[in-house]
């Protein structure tokens, strides 16, 4: 994966991404992450429901309304340069609301083979390897290993990039297992590089030690983490995310003066990797939404905290002079400029 400078712009509809294309290309960003385009369990508004997908096949949800428009939007992107990673989900499928381990009703019948699900047993030492990779941490968790839910999600890959996708991001990918009984990455990731060359694949393996990294790495695939591996230019790093801001929240104080100071630091320290800023909803809504008791939105009011604006820090022109300054093209510039002369 060649370093690369991208945009998550999380719980964003495609619709109102597409009026921000040319200046997402202005600022200096070379490829958008998009939420998750599977269907959900709910039509509401917090930012959990898009991984609580009930289809391995479809597309369509308060985001992304169906595959026609993702392939426009693909198509409109391309034409600026822009290369478009759809957040996917392969972990789990939503869960009912009174029983984490039984699959919602509304969940596809081919996704519902006993056979495909792990244990009900749940994680209880996080830092056990055997553990996270094999016990359940909450959801319907499915089996990474079952060749059958394997072709599955292999054909939902292609389908995706026969719209337009010029890559993926893993959901939870630290719950697959790297051991060599596990051909997930065999028979799925290296298919679809097959598929189609030059592939943005990267999978979400947070708060993991550097070896672990190394062994996802090892598979061909890259990791989307804020720990570091032996080959960096497999990495795609953060200064914030939504887990930081709604699930730990440790990202709650950010403020547009501090991402922009952090999204500078992690450029110039880290010239190999490549890096995604995540833009967080306005601090307006933000105030509206932390301001709930312990951070979740009762159900009844769900649809009132639909986010209806965003910070607008990627779009300052610190942002844009930092993202030009530490662009691949302009390092290899500095490289050449520092070559002295024989």
């Amino acid at each position: 994966m060649s370093k690369s400078l991208g945009i998550q712009m999380f719980q964003q509809k495609i619709s109102d991404i597409t009026s921000q294309l040319d200046e997402i290309k202005e600022q200096g960003f070379d490829f958008i992450q998009l939420t998750p385009v599977q269907p959900t369990k709910e039509y509401n508004w917090e930012f959990w429901n898009v991984y609580q997908p009930i289809s391995f096949s479809k597309i369509g949800n308060q985001y992304c309304k169906d595959e026609n428009e993702l392939k426009v939007f693909c198509n409109e992107a391309h034409k600026r340069g822009l290369k478009i990673v759809i957040d996917v989900v392969f972990g789990h499928v939503a869960s009912k609301n009174n029983c984490y381990y039984e699959p919602h009703d509304l969940v596809d019948e081919e996704l519902k083979n006993p056979y495909f699900f792990k244990t009900k047993e749940k994680v209880r030492n996080w830092e056990d390897r055997w553990q996270c990779t094999n016990l359940n941490y909450g959801l319907a968790c499915l089996d990474w290993k079952n060749y059958d839910l394997q072709d599955i999600e292999y054909n939902f890959l292609k389908k995706l990039v026969d719209l337009g996708a010029d890559g993926f991001r893993l959901d939870a990918l630290k719950h697959c297992s790297t051991e060599e009984d596990n051909h997930f990455f065999k028979r799925v990731i290296n298919k679809i590089k097959e598929y189609k060359q030059d592939l943005l694949i990267y999978g979400e393996v947070i708060f993991t030690p550097n070896h672990i990294i190394d062994e996802y790495i090892s598979k061909g695939i890259s990791v989307l983490t804020t720990n570091s591996a032996s080959d960096k230019s497999k990495l795609v790093t953060f200064i914030d995310s939504h887990d930081l801001l709604f699930t730990f929240k440790t990202s709650r104080h950010y403020t547009k003066e501090l991402l922009e100071r952090e999204w500078e630091v992690l450029l110039n320290s880290e010239r190999e990797e490549s890096h995604l800023f995540y833009v967080r909803p306005s601090k307006k809504y933000l105030d509206k939404y932390l301001g709930i008791k312990d951070g979740r939105v009762p159900y009844e009011n769900a649809d009132s905290f639909k986010i209806d604006s965003f910070d607008d820090t990627w779009k300052s022109d610190r942002i844009r002079e930092i993202n030009k300054k530490y662009s691949k093209q302009n390092w290899i510039k500095v490289l050449t400029i520092r070559i002295p002369m024989i």
